[in-house]
Order: structure tokens, then C-alpha cells, then sequence
């Protein structure tokens, strides 16, 4: 029996997890809350960022 309020159901898991379907990032921010995880966003360092002066200079 699932415990109340502990995360989206198993039914919803699948439909929303299944190959090819569109999770909104509120469902898999619950998903992450029901697994205990957290998920974060940082830059990936590989990627070279133009600040907005070389932009400038470069005439984009």
C-alpha cells in the first residue's frame, strides 16, 4: 500500500517516465523528493562563454 503524500504514484511513474514521453520538470523535481536526491545545475566547464564585451568587440 503506498504511504500518502510520499510522491507520485507507481501508475504515474511509468506513464511519465516511459520512452518518449514529456515529463514536466515539476513531476521530476517530485520524483527526486520522493528518491531522497537532490538535483542541481552547474555550468559545464568545457564550454567556452563569451562575456558580453568580446561579444561586443566581435560586432554580434
Amino acid at each position: 500500500m503506498p504511504i500518502m503524500g510520499a510522491g507520485p504514484g507507481r501508475e504515474s511513474l511509468y506513464k511519465a517516465l516511459s520512452p518518449g514521453a514529456k515529463p514536466r520538470f515539476d513531476t521530476i523535481l517530485k520524483v527526486a523528493r520522493a528518491l531522497g536526491v537532490r538535483l542541481t545545475v552547474q555550468p559545464d566547464k568545457r564550454v567556452r562563454r563569451h562575456t558580453a564585451v568580446q561579444t561586443a568587440r566581435a560586432g554580434v
